[in-house]
């Protein structure tokens, strides 16, 4: 259902759906939103149609896919994979692209860079309890820390100009 400002509705995305559908994210250019929807006792990522109203899965795993992000350029899609292949995954929306697997494991996107060109996202450890990372999406993808102490660190988003990372 979409709201005004005010709080008022002022219209639906398509049908109600019986599924549970989980961590909304809206494209970039308006026309689409990324969920989580469990059906069958599989969480994937479905795309739901603005204009249309109509979902189509962009993730098909009998294991589960969640927490979906959209690049801001809107060409791609970040998400976490729990199950067989846990990992932070970026997938193209285009068959052309190839799917990648950035981080494996327990790791939960929070945000891209305004650039596409870095993820910032969470992963907890044991002794830390939640921290956040960054993994450039070019080069040698190689994880870095950003926040690890011996807080709750989570929730992870860029500044408009990519220069800061509140949390």
């Amino acid at each position: 259902a979409w709201f005004d400002r005010s709080g008022r509705p002022s219209g639906t995305v398509g049908q109600p759906d019986e599924n549970d559908l989980l961590g909304p994210e809206l494209s970039p250019d308006g026309r689409r939103v990324a969920v989580a929807r469990s059906i069958r006792n599989a969480r994937n990522v479905w795309l739901l149609d603005v204009e249309r109203g109509g979902p189509r899965p962009f993730t098909d795993d009998p294991s589960s896919a969640q927490n979906p992000r959209w690049s801001p350029d809107g060409s791609r899609i970040a998400f976490q994979a729990v199950g067989d292949r846990p990992g932070l995954y970026a997938w193209p929306l285009t068959a052309a692209g190839s799917k990648q697997l950035l981080v494996p494991g327990v790791a939960v996107p929070n945000d891209w860079s305004p650039d596409s060109r870095v993820l910032v996202y969470t992963t907890t450890d044991p002794k830390t309890r939640g921290d956040i990372w960054t993994v450039p999406l070019a080069g040698d993808s190689k994880p870095a820390p950003f926040a690890v102490g011996n807080y709750d660190e989570s929730s992870a988003q860029f500044s408009p100009d990519g220069r800061w990372i509140a949390y």
